[in-house]
């Protein structure tokens, strides 16, 4: 009797213990919480439709300044504008002029025209004053932040590009390069002007 006893014990014990689980699994079950699915309340601002305009594609015509052997005798500079329209109901973004677009890894200037002989700078207003700065120097490229610009509003800037004198070869005498302009617009956007680079 005592052993009878001692396994229906036994069998209580671990019938209760079993039930004890299974009930406090389904309770778990019922009271876990789920995840909620997070759902963006909020979208990415969009930024400034801009029109932009060169004034001369062909304004860096340095083929009389170059001679059939490459070489430059003096200095010597052109000019053209570049200008930028925000028609859009909205301020533009931060926008940066620059000769490398960081957005897609293109440079607006070949390798053959990547010299410490051509530099490339901007001349533009700010604040009541006249700024000159350096698209591209010594093989140096440098993006240029030029703010932002309010809706219905245009800028002008003047590019001007240079060849230093130079030796022979520095140059090929009667090549036309393609080239752009870059305006980026935050870290999203661009838009480009092209232009040519006439030796």
């Amino acid at each position: 009797m005592n052993k009878e006893f001692k396994g229906i014990m036994v069998v209580t014990i671990l019938l209760t213990a079993l039930i004890t689980a299974g009930v406090m699994y389904w309770w778990n079950e019922r009271t876990a919480e789920t995840a909620p699915t997070v759902t963006p309340t909020t979208t990415p601002a969009r930024v400034a439709s801009l029109d932009v305009n060169i004034a001369n594609e062909n304004f860096a015509n340095f083929s009389t300044a170059i001679d059939a052997n490459g070489s430059v005798s003096s200095d010597t500079d052109k000019s053209t504008n570049i200008t930028i329209w925000n028609n859009d109901t909205i301020d533009s973004a931060s926008l940066y002029l620059t000769l490398y677009n960081t957005q897609t890894g293109e440079y607006g200037l070949p390798d053959a025209l990547q010299i410490d002989e051509v530099a490339v700078k901007i001349t533009y207003s700010n604040n009541f004053q006249t700024v000159t700065k350096y698209l591209f120097k010594d093989g140096k490229f440098n993006p240029i932040s030029i703010g932002t610009l309010e809706s219905d509003a245009y800028a002008t800037i003047q590019i001007t590009v240079s060849v230093e004198q130079s030796d022979d070869s520095t140059f090929v005498d009667g090549k036309t390069y393609n080239c752009e302009f870059y305006i980026l617009q935050g870290s999203t956007s661009y838009d480009y002007v092209n232009w040519h680079f006439l030796t």
